[in-house]
């Protein structure tokens, strides 16, 4: 009787890790939003160095 409930309880805890990792898994259109975004910091980081190499030179 033991080793059927330590298997019982071994199976609801596979199941319910299966579960958790499969909601944790990102969006694509959250990736796709971040990287959009990352994108545009670094137009503005190059765009500010050209500025600052304007001003120094």
């Amino acid at each position: 009787m033991n080793q059927k409930k330590v298997a019982i309880i071994l199976v609801v805890v596979t199941i319910a890790s299966c579960l958790f990792t499969i909601r944790s898994i990102p969006k694509r259109t959250g990736l796709n939003t971040t990287k959009e975004q990352l994108s545009e910091v670094k137009k503005q980081i190059k765009e500010k160095r050209k500025e600052v190499k304007k001003i120094l030179l």
